[in-house]
């Protein structure tokens, strides 16, 4: 009885350091991260100047002062000012209908204008048409993997390789869902929570914290 009291608690304290050490991982990534963090600015990122520190704002506003003094004397010497939006002979850019739609759907009239008959069976054509830009609806495809093991003749058995991308089992996330998941997690303004939030949120990936710092660290 003592013996197997004590192989309970052996196994309890053995969960317990696996889970101190996913803990321990994903306070280093988020600390390395912050680390990163503190020492950019709008100057030495893409952090927008919203999120520049004291100092930083400190050190930037005279900067700022000099250069919209100069922009203005020169604005004065050539009497021009420039206005707000899209200046004069630029060129705007929008979206370009593709040659080749991958779906191609008809849209009928639902309500009979006219004289109210039946459409059913009345000839018709196209009146116009719009093509539409869009993400396909997402969801997590499961595939599972027979590993084969094969024998031959010596009586050796040889088991396949799991794919690339494929980091083991019984159940794991794939190489898209782990490099989706790096994407977000890998920018200075969105933390290791926020990335797991946003892949359960937008894709339907509950991925775990643990998970979204195992890719920062990777493989």
């Amino acid at each position: 009885m003592v013996v197997a009291e004590q192989a309970a608690v052996i196994a309890e304290q053995a969960a317990v350091i696996v889970e101190l050490r996913a803990l321990v991982e994903s306070l280093q990534v988020e600390l390395a991260v912050w680390r990163r963090q503190a020492g950019r600015d709008a100057t030495n990122s893409s952090l927008p100047p919203s999120q520049d520190g004291p100092a930083s704002k400190a050190k930037a506003k005279p900067e700022a002062e000099v250069k919209a003094r100069a922009k203005a004397r020169a604005e004065q010497r050539s009497g021009v000012r420039r206005t707000q939006g899209g200046q004069k002979g630029h060129r705007g850019t929008g979206l370009a209908r593709a040659v080749k739609a991958e779906e191609v759907e008809s849209v009928e009239p639902l309500a009979r204008g006219g004289c109210g008959g039946d459409l059913a069976g009345a000839p018709g054509s196209v009146s116009s048409n719009v093509q539409v830009f869009d993400l396909p609806a997402s969801s997590v495809l499961v595939t599972e993997y027979l590993v084969m093991g094969r024998t031959c003749g010596c009586g050796h058995v040889t088991v396949a390789d799991l794919p690339q991308g494929v980091r083991g089992g019984p159940v794991c996330y794939g190489p898209n869902i782990a490099a989706t998941t790096t994407l977000p997690a890998s920018c200075d303004v969105i933390g290791v929570e926020r990335a797991a939030e946003l892949m359960s949120d937008l894709l339907g990936a509950g991925v775990s914290t643990g998970f979204v710092s195992s890719c920062l660290v990777g493989p």
